[in-house]
């Protein structure tokens, strides 16, 4: 193998397909050291020193844990912004249609990050506009989709057939 899997279970299948009908196989691996630098972050001396005790695997695997642990921390924490952003939005949405402007626009401030008056790049909209258009183009489309699904409803409900499928 000329690279260090970033899965184990890569680097295991590997090794299974070296064997094969009862057959033994065998398994090496050839590693560049500048890659090993730059995708696991190890250094010339980590390298040496790994050379001299013959602890290169399980140095490598550690290091292939912590990188998996790094990554996962970075995606729950994309994760938790993202819900916590959809339950803002949904607040916005509430908010927007419920006439509670001063906290709508306190949503539209701290998402864009500003304290603005105006929310256009030429200045034409005042706080109150903007917040009118918002709401009349979350209502309009409500109401597309409330019309989609009820022609949706009414289309399974006359068993009109779909392409490429027969009619019972």
């Amino acid at each position: 193998q000329t690279f260090f899997s970033c899965d184990l279970s890569e680097e295991i299948q590997i090794k299974g397909r070296t064997a094969r009908q009862g057959n033994k196989g065998s398994y090496s691996m050839v590693l560049n050291a500048e890659d090993l630098k730059s995708d696991l972050g190890i250094t010339s001396g980590d390298i040496e020193r790994m050379r001299k005790t013959s602890e290169l695997h399980s140095f490598l695997g550690s290091r292939r844990a912590d990188m998996h642990a790094t990554k996962q921390e970075a995606k729950e924490e994309l994760v938790n912004k993202a819900s916590n952003l959809h339950y803002e939005t949904t607040e916005f949405k509430s908010n927007l249609l419920s006439g509670k402007r001063k906290n709508a626009m306190a949503f539209i401030q701290k998402l864009h990050g500003t304290e603005q008056s105006r929310y256009c790049s030429s200045g034409c909209f005042t706080k109150s506009h903007f917040l009118e258009k918002k709401k009349q183009r979350l209502i309009d489309f409500q109401n597309k989709e409330k019309l989609r699904r009820k022609q949706t409803q009414e289309m399974f409900e006359q068993k009109i057939p779909l392409i490429g499928m027969e009619k019972d």
